[in-house]
């Protein structure tokens, strides 16, 4: 075989069979992550034409069937993501070492629904691979519907799409902490409605996945005042307050390591790296963007307009991320908040050669910015792709 035909079966051939696993190249991995998040995207905006018509049971339908193909590659894989062999190992631990549900809870750095999870797996499957299964479900399943229940205000299919090139490949290797962050998506309506209490709920909730998402708890305060010139003052006062938080993680994380529940981050190590002014060049679009549409959605009473400020506290935590790979972690609460604003600017655009512009630009961005961390950096190792089968 010459170097031509090596050439060409390196690039073209998509399918490796091996030990009862298929294996994708490096290129048919490629054409599986664009497939993903263009056909959700795809099948999630048809349903807006359903739900003008007001035949909204179709609409309902078609729009959470596009969350199948997600799951599918999701909940198959096999060894893909840095730490797909430490959840298989973390459920074998789980279910042989320990008595039960409450034993292990109570006995584990893990958290309550973690724990419980696992266990219903091992209960009714028995199976490791039903708990990749069953928590890329929930993970889509949480997001899609965030997306769903604020239908009236975002561009859906916009935000799927978006939400696929941010979170899809985080989510490979992240799993209890993409199920927070899911989870915490949920409470973005009851936080516009001002439903103080549901929305502390889910975020409750949301942080028996992952105790993380107690950082979210706050910004029901953040985003919500009653005068313009609290709202002014919060966005003026807030990000300082949180640069201040990153430069006092330090002793943060010493106070709070010494509660037994929390020992767990006293391993985490606060090493000054420098600022990541990659990231603020690599956002600054969606900033922008946010800016000159900003009066527009207050004016068009869009509701999103009050978690600007969110992605804003996203972008500095991830500019300060040098302090330690923990404060990257923290963002990623708040950096999800571009799904909502984004899809509301398109929402907002009541031309339709403006709305087309805007739904090109950005989903020109978002595929590039999947392709630039995803593909080219290769972060969470989700390439290449194998599927159990």
């Amino acid at each position: 075989m010459n170097l031509i035909d090596n050439m060409l079966l390196n690039w073209y051939y998509i399918v490796i069979l091996f030990n009862g696993v298929f294996k994708l190249s490096t290129l048919g991995t490629y054409f599986l992550y664009y497939f993903v998040i263009i056909s959700s995207g795809i099948i999630s905006w048809s349903s807006e034409f359903f739900r003008k018509k007001n035949i909204k049971k179709i609409a309902k339908w078609l729009f959470f069937s596009s969350l199948i193909i997600p799951v599918m590659i999701s909940g198959l894989r096999y060894g893909i993501g840095t730490d797909y062999h430490n959840y298989s190992d973390i459920y074998y631990s789980l279910t042989t070492q320990f008595y039960g549900i409450g034993d292990a809870i109570f006995n584990t750095r893990f958290e309550p629904s973690w724990v419980i999870l696992n266990f219903l797996v091992y209960y009714i499957f028995d199976d490791v691979v039903f708990m990749f299964i069953t928590s890329s479900f929930l993970i889509w399943l949480f997001s899609f519907k965030s997306i769903y229940d604020n239908k009236d205000r975002i561009n859906i299919g916009i935000a799927v799409l978006i939400l696929l090139c941010t979170l899809y490949s985080f989510s490979f290797n992240g799993v209890r902490q993409a199920l927070a962050i899911a989870a915490s998506m949920l409470s973005i309506k009851p936080l516009l409605e001002k439903k103080l209490w549901k929305f502390l709920l889910i975020v409750a909730f949301a942080s028996t996945f992952h105790f993380t998402a107690l950082i979210f708890a706050p910004v029901y305060w953040i985003a919500n005042s009653r005068t313009e010139n609290r709202r002014l003052l919060k966005n003026a006062l807030v990000p300082t307050l949180f640069i201040g938080f990153v430069f006092l993680i330090d002793p943060i994380l010493s106070f709070v390591s010494n509660i037994e529940l929390f020992s767990f981050y006293s391993n985490y190590e606060v090493e000054y790296k420098g600022i990541a002014i990659r990231e603020l060049v690599l956002k600054s679009p969606i900033v922008i963007l946010i800016l000159i549409n900003f009066k527009k959605l207050k004016l068009d009473n869009n509701l999103m307009y009050k978690i600007s400020i969110l992605f804003i506290i996203g972008i500095i935590l991830f500019l300060l991320r040098g302090f330690g790979p923990h404060i990257s972690r923290v963002a990623l609460y708040f950096d999800f908040t571009q799904i909502f604003i984004v899809s509301a600017i398109v929402k907002s655009q009541k031309g339709k050669n403006e709305s087309l512009l805007y739904s090109y630009l950005i989903i020109i961005y978002y595929l590039a910015y999947f392709t630039y961390h995803f593909i080219y950096l290769g972060r969470h190792g989700t390439i290449p792709y194998s599927w159990i089968l």
